[in-house]
C-alpha cells in the first residue's frame, strides 16, 4: 500500500531530501521514530524529531491522544520532552511528558510556560531546589504559578529578592 511504499522510501532512498519528503508523509509516529533513530543523516533525524513533537503537541489536524502519546514515547532528549510538556494541547499528553522530567531546571521551565495550569502546578510541586523555585517566582508572568512558587520559598533573602524583582507583581507582594 502507499504507506508501505513511503516507509520504504523514507528508510532506503539514497537522497536525503527524498527520505525527508517521504518521512513527512508517514502517518504512524512509531515508524517515524524508528526511522529517525536509524537514519545516519542528522537532517532526517531532526525532521523525525520535529514531526514527533508536532504530533505529540497536537499541531496536526486530526491527531488523537493515542497518536500523541506514541509520538511522545519516540522522543528521548529532555528538551524535546519539555517542549511537549509545555505545548501539548491535550492535558493527558502534557502530563505524560512532565512525568518523564526530573531535573529542576526543566521542571521550572514547564512550571513557567506550560499551557495547562494543572501541568504548571505539577511541575512546580516536583521542584526540589530553592534556587529553581526562586527562578520560577521571579521569571513567570503567570499569577497562579508565581504565587505558588513564592509560598514554597523558605529564606528571607530570596523572598526579598522576589519582592523586588518579580515579573508578576502579585508574586512580588
Amino acid at each position: 500500500d502507499q504507506q508501505d511504499r513511503l516507509v520504504s522510501i523514507a528508510r532506503d532512498d539514497r537522497d536525503t531530501g527524498v527520505r525527508i519528503a517521504a518521512l513527512r508523509k508517514v502517518i504512524d509516529p512509531a515508524i517515524v521514530a524508528a526511522i529517525g533513530r536509524a537514519d545516519a543523516d542528522g537532517r532526517v533525524r531532526e525532521e523525525a524529531v520535529s514531526l514527533l513533537i508536532g504530533v505529540a503537541i497536537g499541531a496536526f489536524e486530526g491527531t488523537d491522544q493515542a497518536e500523541s502519546l506514541v509520538a511522545l514515547t519516540g522522543l528521548s532528549a529532555p528538551k524535546h520532552i519539555v517542549a511537549v510538556a509545555r505545548g501539548a494541547a491535550n492535558e493527558a499528553v502534557a502530563r505524560a511528558a512532565v512525568s518523564r522530567v526530573s531535573e529542576d531546571g526543566a521542571l521550572g521551565s514547564i512550571a513557567r510556560r506550560a499551557g495547562h495550569a494543572a501541568i504548571r502546578a505539577e511541575a512546580l510541586a516536583r521542584i526540589a531546589g530553592q534556587a529553581e523555585l526562586a527562578a520560577v517566582a521571579l521569571r513567570t508572568e503567570l499569577k497562579d504559578t508565581a504565587v505558588a512558587a513564592v509560598e514554597r520559598l523558605t529564606t528571607r533573602d530570596v523572598l526579598d529578592d522576589v519582592a523586588n524583582r518579580a515579573k508578576n507583581k502579585t508574586a512580588a507582594k
